[in-house]
């Protein structure tokens, strides 16, 4: 038996919505804002970046610039292992002849950090860091 055209569009699109619809509850996570200044050796940090890790290991990691020593980004709710780096033109180029990079920041301060952060789900999240070179 062949079906009208206008019935079988009709339960293709019923079929689609429906479908759509499954699921109801998205999986992203919720994201809070997280602000706050970051200095080096007392002086605001000109450029750099922030990355809030969560400790327990579950969940994504969230970064953000550091621009004229003040950071913002969005970031999910826990608590977090900071990272914080910059970097800036090394004096000799690579082997390469390109420009070289080296850190500002000690490891303590990002690859081996000891900066921990509480991320509130709820409230203001305002958290800053003073580094330093040494």
């Amino acid at each position: 038996m062949k079906l009208p055209h206008c019935f079988s569009t009709s339960i293709l699109a019923g079929c689609l919505l429906l479908l759509s619809g499954c699921g109801g509850v998205s999986d992203a996570p919720t994201l809070v804002v997280v602000k706050g200044k970051v200095t080096l050796d007392g002086q605001p940090l000109d450029t750099g970046n922030v990355l809030f890790v969560p400790i327990d290991g579950k969940g994504r990691a969230d970064a953000g610039p550091v621009v004229k020593g003040e950071y913002e980004l969005k970031c999910t709710a826990g608590e977090k292992r900071v990272e914080i780096t910059s970097q800036v033109e090394a004096d000799k180029p690579a082997a390469d002849g390109l420009p070289d990079y080296k850190s500002r920041i000690p490891a303590k301060y990002n690859r081996a950090t000891t900066l921990t952060a509480t991320v509130k789900s709820s409230g203001e999240n305002t958290i800053d860091f003073a580094v330093t070179s040494k």
